[in-house]
């Protein structure tokens, strides 16, 4: 009876945070965290973006389905119509690819998906705007599918995919000093998510550009700073893409 209880509760408790909601009106970011709950430091990471203007929320990768109900519920009967942004770490990264799915499925689009770490390689379904994928290849043990970082492949042609190995991103040469395990923990992940954050509420208040996948640099004035950025750039098929995920060495 005991035994029940306790799942009662824990059932109850995920239905409740499946069906919060920021009531502030600050975009919304889901964070899915990796395998058995994993994902050391996603509390500062939560709390980094609180501090700059987004809402986070954070979830075991196995309630993925139960939150893309709440959110597919309330986008259709009009009680959100703010961009859906999905965060996933490793297993979390395949989950965040299953949870857009889903949402598709509902007619929800996904506006940002960042998969870091990609365990299985996921595919992206194809109601996702736009996707970066972070990962470092580790050719000596990337034939194993756990613990490893891989690229991703999009099903539908218009989404603007990014794969990025920070093995070969000079941008991101600094994420090669940590491992699949520590690559999330450090305040510099942080504050490159956080960027990325940012330029793509800038990007979706400004008219959409069919050449740049993210938008030049703001004013020194604006949330982002300046030092935060890259201002090198890599040809790609879908235009000149902005590869600006080298913060600065002080974080926060």
């Amino acid at each position: 009876m005991f035994g029940f209880s306790c799942r009662l509760i824990v059932c109850s408790w995920l239905i409740i945070s499946a069906v919060a909601t920021a009531q502030d009106g600050r975009p919304e970011v889901v964070l899915i965290r990796g395998g058995a709950g994993y994902w050391p430091g996603v509390s500062a990471l939560s709390q980094e973006l609180s501090d700059h203007g987004f809402s986070p929320r954070v979830i075991m990768g196995v309630t993925h389905s139960i939150h893309a109900r709440s959110i597919a519920d309330q986008y259709l009967a009009g009680q959100r119509s703010g961009p859906v942004t999905i965060i996933g770490y490793s297993s979390g990264a395949d989950y965040a690819c299953r949870m857009s799915r889903l949402l598709g499925e509902r007619g929800v689009p996904v506006s940002t998906l960042v998969l870091i770490e990609s365990t299985l390689g996921t595919a992206v379904p194809n109601n996702v705007d736009y996707c970066v994928n972070i990962y470092e290849s580790r050719p000596a043990t990337d034939w194993i599918p756990a613990f490893r970082g891989v690229p991703v492949q999009a099903t539908n042609s218009q989404t603007n995919l990014l794969n990025l190995d920070s093995r070969a991103n000079g941008d991101l040469q600094w994420m090669t000093e940590y491992n699949h395990f520590t690559v999330v923990s450090n305040s510099q992940s942080h504050v490159m998510l956080r960027n990325l954050l940012q330029l793509r509420q800038s990007q979706q208040s400004q008219p959409a550009s069919s050449e740049s996948l993210l938008p030049p640099p703001p004013a020194p004035e604006s949330v982002v700073p300046q030092t935060a950025l890259s201002t090198s750039y890599q040809t790609a098929p879908k235009g000149r893409l902005r590869t600006l995920f080298h913060p600065s060495q002080t974080a926060y």
